[in-house]
């Protein structure tokens, strides 16, 4: 693995290096530099392009896809009718299991996760994630976000709404999960705790992970007007605002009972 690391100043030197190329004879002519001086100067400038191709190389962009299958909230379940048991896992690793056998599937290589967030900082994105220096690109190559900074800093350039064969899935109106995702993560990547408000004033709740993403239904006869409290938080794959990630919370079903997408992104 290539070591070092492009800084500031570097990239700005090979910048400035590789426009000097284009205009290189009448500057050696008017600054009268020797013939040797100047290939010299083009060795070095070629070995510093060399060096960040290598470093570009050893840390390709992250790629991400919203799923082209949709789920309930239960994911243990959902994972072991994916993989007829192959796979086995619950909550948030079973998320992640879902992510790495679509990835597969669709011959992706690279190790997957779900943007899934639960009650604790440490079921979040914000600290189970890698939190990459390079671009997150969608399986198009069109690029999401250029950094986890600015990821989570709310700089997203394109929707994510591509799956992992390149597809754009339905968006609202257009197909059985509206283009929404489960998620429960808020913009920044941390705990998402928005307010349930769809039935005021008739009761207020907060919207979790869906009982730690293993509760599938759509009505719970524990919860007010049989219809919670376990809900989940959705994300929307045609924004590239926060509610990319936060639009509103439903049920653990999905989308009128429906089921939802799942994010997954390359670690």
């Amino acid at each position: 693995m290539f070591s070092r690391t492009i800084t500031l100043t570097s990239a700005i030197a090979v910048a400035a290096a590789v426009c000097f190329l284009g205009t290189a004879p009448a500057y050696a002519a008017s600054k009268k530099v020797s013939g040797a001086e100047f290939e010299a100067l083009k060795a070095q400038v070629e070995q510093n392009t060399a060096d960040v191709a290598a470093v570009l190389e050893a840390f390709p962009p992250k790629r991400v896809f919203v799923t082209s299958e949709i789920f309930t909230g239960d994911l243990g379940a959902e994972l072991d009718a994916l993989t007829s048991g192959a796979r086995v896992a619950t909550g948030i690793a079973a998320g992640d299991e879902i992510c790495q056998e679509l990835a597969e599937k669709a011959e992706l290589s690279g190790e997957y996760k779900a943007w899934l967030g639960g009650t604790d900082v440490a079921d979040t994105p914000l600290e189970r994630f890698v939190h990459s220096p390079v671009e997150y690109v969608d399986t198009t190559g069109a690029v999401f976000a250029e950094s986890w900074e600015d990821l989570v800093g709310g700089n997203i350039l394109v929707p994510l709404n591509v799956d992992e064969y390149q597809i754009t899935v339905p968006g609202l109106g257009d197909g059985p999960a509206n283009g929404y995702v489960f998620t429960s993560v808020s913009a920044e990547g941390g705990v998402n705790e928005r307010t349930h408000t769809h039935f005021a004033p008739i009761f207020e709740r907060v919207a979790t992970d869906c009982l730690g993403w293993t509760f599938g239904g759509g009505d719970d006869p524990t919860g007010p007007d049989h219809r919670g409290p376990h809900l989940g938080v959705w994300g929307e794959s045609f924004s590239t605002d926060g509610d990319w990630t936060s639009a509103f919370s439903g049920d653990c079903s999905g989308n009128s009972g429906d089921g939802a997408h799942l994010y997954c992104f390359e670690q």
